[in-house]
């Protein structure tokens, strides 16, 4: 039996990209992307998950930066240089 042949395809909905067999690609209606879709050995790349700008993955621990706190980011950033120093 021959391996399935991989397509990469983009959700319209999230604008996740993703390795999907291609007959399965088409029967969703989805248009497969003019990128890779596997590796070298021929298994599927992983999902590649999309998120708007200014927003952080679930896992990410600080915030993102804005206008009204670069100047808490500078202050923050030299608090451990007065530590070093006493």
């Amino acid at each position: 039996m021959p391996a399935p042949e991989y397509v990469r395809v983009k959700q319209p909905e999230t604008g996740h990209e993703f390795s999907m067999v291609a007959s399965a690609a088409a029967a969703a209606g989805l248009t497969p992307l003019d990128k890779p879709a596997t590796k070298s050995d021929g298994t599927p790349l992983p999902p590649k998950h999309h998120l708007p700008l200014g927003e952080r993955s679930p896992g990410a621990k600080k915030p993102l930066p804005t206008k009204g706190r670069e100047a808490d980011t500078k202050a923050e950033k030299a608090e451990p240089e007065k530590e070093a120093q006493s």
